[in-house]
């Protein structure tokens, strides 16, 4: 376990429009704002959404699963943190497509690849003493994690 200790300094919200891909908006706001370490959340539509499972015999992600049309975008969280110094976004959702004639919709779930907003209304919870660093990369998973946050 990593644990470390940060203070909530500021909560970012807005919403993204029609043609905006999400993740080049959230290092866009990172950027404009100075977010180092942030967690996202958010919901909306989305018109276009790629979400990729991790496959653990390969210590990777698998190629993404393209949805397109109406997608509500009923979840999405994440991080904003630093990864070779510069900001990395990482996204996870559940989105749920047109409903079968008398079923229920259907809903599909996983990271995040790409996203392009029809209109989604999201937060960042903003840590300005948070160290978050995406620097160690992890044996068992072949992730990029956080690293141990240093004491300020």
């Amino acid at each position: 376990m990593i644990i470390g200790e940060t203070k909530l300094t500021r909560v970012l919200v807005g919403r993204l429009e029609a043609g905006e891909w999400l993740h080049d908006a959230l290092l866009e706001i990172a950027r404009l704002e100075r977010v180092d370490a942030a967690m996202v959340r958010g919901q909306g539509i989305v018109d276009v959404a790629e979400l990729e499972l991790w496959e653990p015999a390969r210590k990777a992600y698998g190629a993404p699963l393209r949805l397109s049309g109406a997608l509500e975008l009923a979840s999405l969280s994440g991080s904003v943190s630093l990864r070779g110094g510069a900001p990395d976004v990482r996204l996870h959702a559940v989105v749920a497509g047109p409903r079968a004639e008398a079923g229920p919709p259907a809903c599909a779930g996983g990271r995040l690849a790409r996203g392009r907003a029809v209109v989604v209304e999201l937060a960042l919870d903003v840590y300005d003493d948070g160290d978050l660093d995406r620097s160690v990369d992890d044996p068992v998973t072949g992730l990029p994690l956080w690293r141990t946050p240093r004491r300020r």
